[in-house]
């Protein structure tokens, strides 16, 4: 909550801000969402999933210098993705939530 507090704020932050931000407003929207923490990779990494009642996808609130599309990723296009930027982007433990996001 510190976190999200200091990026409403403060209005910048790092990938684990925007994440603590988006989650704060998916919370108040009523949007089921799990945070996932990259698994490997150079450094840490924080980004969603969320359900608006069509299953589940990948949302990564936090901007990004390539500019591509991180917003309602399906598994399929989050590994896509993570093979362009590299660095195990989408990585995350699969075992650690008992959702199956949308391929």
């Amino acid at each position: 909550m510190a976190e999200a507090y200091r990026g409403f704020k403060n209005g910048i932050g790092d990938c684990f801000t925007y994440f603590t931000v988006s989650q704060v407003l998916l919370d108040r929207a009523g949007i089921e969402n799990i945070g996932l923490t990259r698994e490997g990779g150079r450094t840490r990494h924080y980004w969603s999933l969320i359900n608006c009642g069509e299953g589940w996808y990948h949302f990564d609130a936090t901007p990004n210098k390539d500019h591509r599309e991180s917003f309602y990723l399906t598994e399929s296009e989050a590994e896509k993705l993570t093979e362009i930027r590299g660095n195990n982007y989408y990585v995350y433990d699969k075992t650690s939530i008992d959702v199956t996001p949308e391929e």
